[in-house]
């Protein structure tokens, strides 16, 4: 009996042990196996590197997939009310990544209302009473070191994708990663001038750019990049992401994923009046942006010319000039291109006139010294001077039109005498008041003199016009006195002749 009761107890002992002895050899089997699928990435730039290269990191695979769960704030930014993918955007990303943190910036309250799992955050960006400054502040409400803006209507199906973006990232060459949804690609150049209020756009065929131009499209950077932006969800997004970016000389590398990973979603404005709707609000977009970041001209891919400064029906872009010395100067800035452009326009209108009627005339002061010194406008200068003969007034109607009241010519340019007929002015329009300045002249004794005007230049011998020479100015070569540095020396200092920027001498 005893002996019976022994068996039984090593038979139950043995088949345990033997159990056990299975569990282990699959649990090891499993480690291994794991080991082969996550194996660790080499991340380097194409140059040659060495192991200690601070461009070449060993990143395992399973740091990644960490980072991608824990370490990203996915936000949508670039979508509309009226027609949008955001529930099937999100679904398809929950679907790969189901505790992902999602947010969505709106600048008003999202109607029709998104039916969202309760996980998911709406952020209202415009302040309201209910809408305080803690709440609109953003950044506060990530705590990721890692942020992707996601493009509405996407679709994915792989984690793949983000592992490569962040990758990418971990360079310190790179500050930005994007990757495009669907065929076309546009990775462009940023040139942004401050100074001019230009901002120009440049095609080129690498990788490496400053701007991406495709709708749909995530973008990956790191939290602290964002913090240097003077407004880092400002829509049209991600245009004005870029700009903001590329004004830092922060670069984008855009890479090349396989259309598998990921694909576009539904097709979003396809009637009528949602496209038109999305034009509109794209442009209206574009405007405020402008307005906000200071660019009065953008010049596009094609070299077109889009201009969001002042034009013929609106005021000009400053407002009363004190002591000769505009508001912009004293900001860094020159005169605004749109305003430089009305004043170009106004100025061959009127040299036209004077040039078709026979009026002898000659440029003056700086006018002249942007003929002599680089054939054109100072660059900040907001008015153009010339000088006429005061007897030659009636040869113009609109000069003649103009001696006792203010008359608009048919292309919407003002004429007006101011000052007792000493002095005319030609208005760009009647809202516009960029201008173009004619100083009449008399002869006294050998001596060109401006009557009962106060100016730098309102007498000088007139050997210096006759006769009157040529010389080019905005396009057109017109008349100016016959000996233009000694002319200009009556007024200016040899140095400011040279170098028209010491006219400024800002302090």
């Amino acid at each position: 009996m005893r002996l019976r009761v022994t068996l039984n107890k090593c038979t139950t002992i043995t088949l345990t042990l033997v159990n056990l002895l299975i569990l282990y050899l699959l649990w090891t089997t499993q480690s291994a196996n794991k080991s082969q699928n996550f194996p660790d990435v080499r991340v380097t730039t194409n140059v040659t590197t060495t192991a200690h290269d601070e461009n070449e990191l060993i990143i395992s695979k399973n740091l990644m997939y960490k980072i991608i769960k824990k370490d990203i704030t996915f936000i949508f930014r670039q979508y509309e009310n009226y027609d949008n993918d955001l529930i099937a955007s999100i679904a398809s990303l929950r679907n790969i990544l189901p505790n992902s943190q999602i947010l969505i910036l709106t600048d008003k309250f999202i109607y029709p209302v998104l039916k969202l799992n309760t996980t998911i955050k709406i952020l209202k960006l415009m302040p309201s009473l209910e809408n305080n400054y803690d709440q609109r502040n953003i950044l506060s409400h990530i705590k990721t070191k890692y942020i992707m803006f996601l493009s509405d209507s996407v679709r994915f199906t792989s984690v793949q994708v983000f592992i490569k973006m962040i990758q990418q990232l971990q360079l310190k060459s790179t500050q930005i990663v994007s990757v495009v949804v669907g065929h076309s690609k546009q990775c462009l150049t940023v040139n942004i001038n401050v100074k001019q209020w230009t901002l120009q756009f440049i095609n080129q065929t690498s990788n490496i750019c400053d701007y991406v131009g495709n709708d749909r499209q995530l973008i990956l950077v790191k939290k602290k990049l964002l913090h240097s932006l003077t407004d880092a969800f400002m829509l049209p997004f991600p245009s004005a992401f870029y700009i903001q970016a590329s004004y830092l000389k922060y670069k984008v590398k855009l890479l090349d994923i396989s259309e598998n990973l990921i694909k576009p979603g539904r097709k979003l404005f396809t009637n009528v009046q949602n496209s038109w709707k999305y034009e509109q609000l794209t442009k209206d977009r574009w405007k405020e942006m402008c307005k906000k970041l200071g660019f009065k001209k953008v010049i596009q891919v094609d070299n077109s010319t889009d201009w969001f400064g002042c034009r013929k029906n609106t005021p000009r872009c400053f407002g009363t000039v004190v002591n000769n010395m505009p508001q912009y100067i004293y900001e860094g800035k020159w005169t605004p291109p749109c305003c430089l452009n009305a004043l170009r326009q106004t100025g061959v209108r009127v040299l036209s006139e004077l040039e078709n009627k026979k009026l002898r005339y000659w440029l003056l002061d700086t006018s002249l010294l942007g003929a002599f010194h680089m054939g054109e406008i100072l660059p900040w200068n907001y008015h153009i001077d010339i000088g006429v003969y005061r007897e030659d007034i009636e040869r113009s109607d609109w000069l003649t039109r103009s001696a006792t009241s203010p008359v608009t010519d048919d292309e919407g340019f003002i004429w007006e005498r101011i000052n007792n007929g000493n002095l005319y002015r030609v208005q760009y329009s009647h809202v516009n008041r960029i201008y173009v300045n004619l100083y009449t002249y008399t002869l006294y004794n050998n001596t060109f003199m401006i009557s009962h005007y106060n100016t730098t230049f309102n007498k000088f011998y007139s050997s210096f016009v006759k006769p009157l020479s040529r010389i080019k100015f905005i396009d057109y070569y017109v008349s100016a006195p016959n000996n233009i540095r000694h002319f200009l020396q009556l007024f200016f200092s040899n140095k400011q002749i040279d170098d028209p920027v010491k006219l400024l001498n800002i302090t």
